[in-house]
């Protein structure tokens, strides 16, 4: 970033705290999901409340996308991602109850002006995001088995009771119609707490817009690293916050919440 970019500042955020801030919070739950992964992580007071509240699957958008893809190919041979993905969009809901048969067929015109006609199964394909057995080929947990999991990490009723009443969604894969509604709904049949899933309609970009408040909160100025002391101490100090010469030792730098080693990062710059 510094060299290419000639960045004059940069800070690196998880996209989860991003998001959080992005929603005018400092405490709750963050679960982000994207194109091939889904993660939850718990936040107090702008804190991150540690390693054991992190659970990560690998599964995410384009696991849907494959699914439908995987149903077409078997009965006419289509295999155009893009056409999947266009669809998967367009017609794919999550009913917000456990009675998923209100769901019925419907049509697709696709980009070439072929028209189609798309059954239930197809569209109730992201239900497999809430069933135990149909995730298992996937992952382990469920959406709400990872929420869960992280606010019950934490082992503080009263922080768990109110990071439970703002768990936040982010990511282009919690858009689904009846989304939030079915996670509310199953957390609400398995937590003692109170539950509220946060859903803005810009979660598909809340990390980014969270990293536009970060970047311009005087409290934050201490959390990004500038060219002249990455130059003077070099890649290691990247790992080191905040960033000023009095908190420095380089000799004793050690990385930080390693659950989020594989987890994407945001970078905030400054080019003036």
């Amino acid at each position: 970033m510094f060299e290419n970019f000639e960045t004059k500042e940069l800070s690196i955020q998880h996209r989860s705290y991003l998001s959080l801030l992005a929603t005018g919070r400092i405490s709750g739950c963050v679960l982000l999901s994207g194109n091939n992964i889904t993660y939850s992580s718990c936040y107090y007071d702008s804190k991150f409340c540690g390693n054991q509240c992190i659970f990560k699957e690998n599964y995410g958008g384009l696991t849907i996308t494959k699914e439908i893809e995987y149903q077409f190919y078997s009965t006419l041979s289509l295999t155009d991602d893009e056409l999947f993905n266009e669809m998967k969009k367009a017609v794919c809901v999550i009913s917000n109850t456990l009675n998923n048969n209100e769901i019925n067929d419907c049509n697709f015109t696709t980009q070439y002006s072929q028209d189609l006609l798309i059954s239930s199964s197809i569209r109730k394909t992201p239900e497999l995001f809430f069933s135990k057995d149909n995730i298992s080929k996937y992952g382990q947990m469920t959406m709400d088995e990872l929420v869960l999991e992280s606010i019950y990490k934490i082992r503080n009723k009263k922080i768990e009771k109110e990071i439970a009443e703002n768990i936040v969604l982010s990511g282009g894969n919690t858009m689904f119609e009846g989304f939030s509604e079915r996670l509310e709904s199953k957390l609400k049949k398995s937590c003692n707490f109170n539950v509220k899933v946060i859903t803005s309609p810009e979660r598909q970009q809340l990390a980014w817009i969270g990293g536009s408040i970060f970047a311009s909160l005087p409290e934050n100025q201490k959390s990004f690293l500038s060219k002249e002391l990455y130059e003077e101490f070099g890649g290691a100090i990247i790992n080191r916050q905040p960033y000023n010469i009095e908190s420095l030792n380089i000799d004793g730098i050690n990385r930080e919440m390693k659950g989020f080693e594989d987890i994407d990062l945001n970078f905030i710059n400054k080019t003036d």
